[in-house]
């Protein structure tokens, strides 16, 4: 603890600090499922539809994890993740 600092930062920086690896662990799901998401050089930006890549191996990825009955965030946060029919009828409309 540093001197003079104010406990509930302390509290929420302690709380937060393994936000961010939870993140990299989904952007790791992904990559480890759709390889071609990580290959850089294969990707070419303003020729290929990159977001649309990468929205598909995420909502692949979450019904992966649906269908399997979690992950290693899911695990982590200890929280099951829905059905997969719970995932698609609660999913919105794409535009």
């Amino acid at each position: 603890m540093r001197i003079n600092s104010d406990p509930q930062k302390e509290n929420f920086n302690a709380s937060m600090s393994s936000v961010p690896v939870s993140v990299e662990w989904g952007f790791g799901l992904i990559e480890k499922y759709w390889a071609f998401c990580d290959y850089h050089k294969n990707l070419k930006l303003w020729i290929q539809p990159v977001g649309v890549y990468y929205s598909v191996a995420c909502i692949l990825t979450n019904i992966h994890t649906c269908m399997n009955g979690g992950n290693q965030i899911s695990d982590f946060f200890k929280i099951l993740p829905p059905s997969a029919q719970e995932y698609f009828h609660s999913a919105p409309l794409p535009n």
